[in-house]
């Protein structure tokens, strides 16, 4: 009887990490969207010049929206007028910077980051 239900932990142990795995992969299996899943595709030359502009079309929006986000910063003179600088997440979630899901320091005063 014992060897049977350490067997079935063994199974609901396994069967919850497998849900875990799957649920932390994409819809295409892997990890990564947007810009990325576009340069792992491979390209005609015919297509290559449209792939290109549309490449430099998303970073010179980019760096658009970061010009904006810095003068507003420098412009800023209040932790309140700074928060007001950075865009908010879609859907209350918090946005992972450089990929590495790190939240921001405490700023001094108890204040968070966010």
């Amino acid at each position: 009887m014992r060897i049977i239900a350490i067997a079935v932990v063994v199974v609901l142990l396994l069967t919850a990490g497998s849900v875990v795995v799957l649920a932390q992969q994409g819809p295409s299996g892997g990890p990564g969207t947007g810009m990325q899943e576009g340069m792992k595709k491979e390209y005609t030359p015919e297509q290559f010049p449209e792939v290109k502009a549309r490449v430099l079309k998303m970073l010179d929006e980019r760096k658009a929206r970061l010009e904006r986000e810095r003068a507003c910063v420098e412009k800023a003179t209040t932790h309140a007028e700074l928060k007001k600088c950075r865009p908010e997440p879609p859907m209350g979630g918090q946005m992972h910077r450089g990929g590495t899901g790190q939240q921001r320091p405490q700023m001094p005063g108890g204040q968070g980051g966010q």
